[in-house]
């Protein structure tokens, strides 16, 4: 079993590389909460994927990765963000295991490869538990923790103010958008509050800086002999090969099938190019974890199916600086940590919910015709189903080998065009699965009876089967290679604490995050949340880029006493 990112380079024509150059090219802006963290912290994050040129969302790539990179160039964790119209968001959580030390936090799309180029920014995390460190002899006067004395209000966009300046615990906060500048403000937003604290990390770029940097702008060609990195224009990109084992036997125009079993199956149908490389696009959203892959040809046993590794990033640029931090610091992260052993203790009364993935649209919803079998007398085989139940469908048999066929609407019999036949998503190229399965576990078997084309590929009809369960387990007699999806996250609305419910009275509040919304919609007046136990000060930033380009970027800091 493969357990791999599928993803890898194509190599084109000197014309096709010429016209590459002129596709437009994609950058990326990360909205993320802190970038001095605590083991058992989580670091929350929208994504703003822009156009190079114009600064406007981009809606070429449609999946975004980001990763946390440590002082040797390791990855610690990846993960794949499904975008739309250049908007994504994701959250990763901190492993208590990881060690205190300067990270990066990089953000790219396959496209961003050609050029080598990616978000960069360092993340600082500290392990309370297990390090000790560094401490330099700073005066507390030099101290960057926020005085009340020279507490600013507000920034000079004025799209952000508070209700007022100073909180008590547990006390709703009202923060009020200017209706003016709103108005002509339309675009895409984040917002995130959080207990300000001293300063062990160098400030985060805004917007602002992120349009303004050479470094981000500067994007060189990162390739040679006229290589690229397809982009992923319809969703997960997910590109293979075979591979001939004799020479004699042709490697294109073979079909390939992609199955995710579960209750909606997903299922693709491409064929090799000249070389034998293959691509499936995966636009839709899922649950299972894994997919197969399949050579649905008679002759698959004289193939070799690979699927292609990623290419890692040229990470040889960045540079690592040491932690130090001081008294002052050393406390309040003393502090933090005791309020983070108190949050996660009651972690379950405050989780953050997960958005179910949308359904998926049968191609067929308009054509099916479904038999639910318990409708039917149920019957032992799945050959006296098809009989007694499913109609314009018969079974054939040549030696110890079946195979269904479906007459077309217009009562004709084809017998040399088979039908594509399906379980929970999963094709079926050897039909004698179907008639050995058991029909007490089926749920539904769903007719298509017009003629159906999958690229090269041309089926009489389609016989679609449904479980019970979506858990349909293929047999071990066909070859195949499961693979572990490395999937989008999935979308979350993030947990906010409401004082209103009463319930909430006797459990402890120590959160230092106490807002965050990765899509704040300017239109509305006001938005509210509530302080927590926690005192001291709270910065609240408002961070994004208007529909034409513009970067957005406000910070208010009010207290909590």
């Amino acid at each position: 079993m493969s357990s791999i990112p599928f993803f890898g380079q194509i190599k084109i024509s000197d014309e096709a590389y010429t016209v590459y150059q002129k596709i437009p090219q994609e950058k990326i802006y990360v909205h993320y909460n802190s970038n001095f963290l605590l083991t058992g912290e989580s670091l929350i994050y929208k994504i703003y994927c822009l156009n190079t040129s114009t600064y406007l969302f981009s809606d070429f790539s449609q999946i975004a990765y980001i990763e946390l990179i440590n002082a040797n160039k390791e990855r610690v964790l990846k993960q794949k963000i499904r975008l739309k119209k250049g908007i994504g968001q994701g959250d990763f959580f901190i492993a208590t295991d990881l060690p205190s030390g300067n990270y990066k936090l990089i953000a790219y799309t396959e496209w961003m490869k050609n050029k080598n180029s990616f978000y960069e920014e360092s993340i600082n995390i500290i392990n309370p538990f297990t390090q000790k460190i560094a401490t330099d002899t700073i005066n507390s006067k030099n101290s960057s923790i926020l005085k009340k004395d020279i507490l600013p209000l507000t920034t000079k966009n004025g799209f952000l103010e508070t209700n007022k300046i100073h909180f008590s615990k547990r006390e709703q906060v009202t923060l009020n958008f200017n209706e003016n500048l709103i108005n002509r403000t339309s675009g895409n937003f984040s917002i995130s509050v959080r207990k300000t604290m001293p300063n062990v990390s160098s400030e985060k770029t805004t917007p602002l800086e992120f349009t303004q940097s050479e470094n981000h702008n500067k994007l060189e060609n990162h390739n040679s002999e006229n290589k690229i990195f397809l982009p992923e224009l319809r969703g997960e990109l997910i590109q293979g090969k075979i591979v001939a084992l004799d020479d004699e036997q042709s490697i294109e125009n073979k079909a390939i099938g992609l199955s995710i079993i579960e209750k909606n199956g997903i299922y693709k149908i491409v064929n090799t190019k000249k070389d034998g490389t293959f691509y499936f696009n995966l636009p839709e959203e899922y649950a299972s974890e894994k997919a197969i892959v399949q050579i649905l040809e008679s002759n698959k046993n004289d193939y070799k199916l690979i699927i292609s590794e990623s290419k890692s990033l040229d990470l040889s640029s960045l540079k690592f600086s040491a932690i130090k931090t001081n008294s002052q610091i050393n406390k309040s992260i003393r502090e933090r940590a005791i309020y983070l052993q108190v949050e996660n203790a009651y972690n379950e009364l405050h989780q953050d919910s997960i958005l179910p993935p949308k359904q998926v649209e049968s191609l067929f919803k308009n054509a099916l015709i479904n038999y639910k079998l318990d409708d039917y007398t149920r019957f032992n085989t799945i050959k006296e189903t098809t009989v007694e139940v499913i109609k314009n469908t018969w079974l054939t048999k040549e030696g110890d080998n079946y195979t269904f066929h479906v007459r077309d609407n217009n009562l004709h019999t084809n017998y040399q065009t088979k039908p594509l036949v399906l379980i929970d998503g999963y094709i079926i190229n050897n039909h004698n699965e179907l008639v050995d399965f058991n029909p007490k576990l089926i749920k539904q078997i769903a007719i298509i009876r017009n003629k159906y084309k999958f690229n090269a590929n041309i089926y009489q009809g389609v016989i679609s089967v449904k479980t019970f369960k979506g858990d349909y387990t293929p047999s071990s007699n066909e070859k195949s290679l499961s693979i572990t999806l490395f999937k989008p996250l999935p979308i979350k609305k993030y947990y906010s604490k409401n004082y209103t419910n009463t319930d909430l009275k006797r459990v402890p509040d120590y959160r230092t995050q106490l807002f965050w919304n990765p899509n704040i919609n300017l239109t509305e007046k006001n938005i509210t949340f509530f302080t927590s136990d926690v005192t001291g000060h709270f910065e609240t930033i408002l961070e994004g880029f208007t529909n034409d380009g513009k970067p957005i970027y406000e910070k208010i800091i009010f207290t909590v006493k």
